[in-house]
């Protein structure tokens, strides 16, 4: 909260207790109260506080300065935020501007598709310039890998149109707190996990295994970018250790 904001805050408080007393009481008796003690006033802002607080629904401990990503960033929702629904274990979604479709690493179970275009939990869409994308979720150069004419790269934004693909991810071992993956460590990733998705065989639960490591969870951002610094086509990916055997997505309406 900004100096800025708390004044506003204070001046509403101070502005509508003022004109209840002036519509409630009696001349004589604003002179009696007086104005706000310090203490008053402070306690006042306070509630307003916690009033602004829980109308956010926020998760608890969510802090967006903080957290790049966390658990709530593999819940997508459509644009009229009417229907939503959480990637569950070892499954991505993609976001293009016609459709948005969903699906697990294991191919042998079928794709959905839900039309239009749905937004991330951070309210990102194709819409938003691939540096807004970047910076929404806290992504350093170091950690972003591209792919340009086939091969990987480090992230250089002078070089924006020539990527194909924009890529960075974050890995938790807990399944609850994340943090950034390194650039290296991605780049193993992609480099098992691309040439499946290409050859269309989905990926099984003994690949998933090594290539998150150590990790209980991997999240990977795809961003592909159109040439105008806005994307085309958005991709969220989880892999996790096998801990349930899930083999439907459930959409939830508002």
């Amino acid at each position: 909260m900004t100096i800025i904001k708390k004044m506003l805050y204070l001046s509403c408080a101070v502005a509508i207790l003022a004109l209840s007393f002036g519509g409630c009481s009696k001349p004589e008796e604003i002179v009696e109260e007086g104005v706000l003690s310090e203490e008053e006033i402070n306690n006042r802002y306070e509630e307003m506080l916690n009033s602004t607080e829980e109308a956010a629904e926020l998760p608890e401990g969510y802090n967006p300065i903080v957290d790049s990503f966390t658990t709530v960033d593999f819940q997508l929702t459509d644009l009229n935020n009417e229907a939503a629904f959480n990637l569950p274990e070892n499954s991505f979604a993609t976001i293009t501007s016609e459709s948005t479709n969903f699906r697990f690493f294991d191919y042998s179970i079928e794709e959905q598709v839900f039309d239009g275009m749905f937004k991330t939990a951070k309210g990102l869409t194709l819409t938003n310039t691939v540096a807004e994308f970047v910076s929404a979720y806290k992504a350093e150069n170091a950690n972003i890998i591209c792919l340009a004419a086939g091969e990987y790269a480090a992230f250089e934004e002078a070089k924006l149109p020539e990527f194909s693909r924009i890529s960075f991810a974050f890995s938790s071992d807990d399944g609850l707190a994340f943090s950034a993956v390194s650039g290296e460590e991605l780049k193993a990733v992609l480099a098992v996990r691309d040439p499946k998705i290409q050859a269309g065989d989905g990926i099984d639960s003994e690949a998933i295994a090594a290539m998150i490591n150590t990790h209980q969870t991997v999240a990977i951002v795809d961003v592909v970018p159109d040439g105008n610094g806005t994307m085309s086509e958005i991709t969220i990916s989880r892999f996790d250790k096998v801990t349930s055997d899930v083999n439907e997505i459930t959409v939830d309406p508002f």
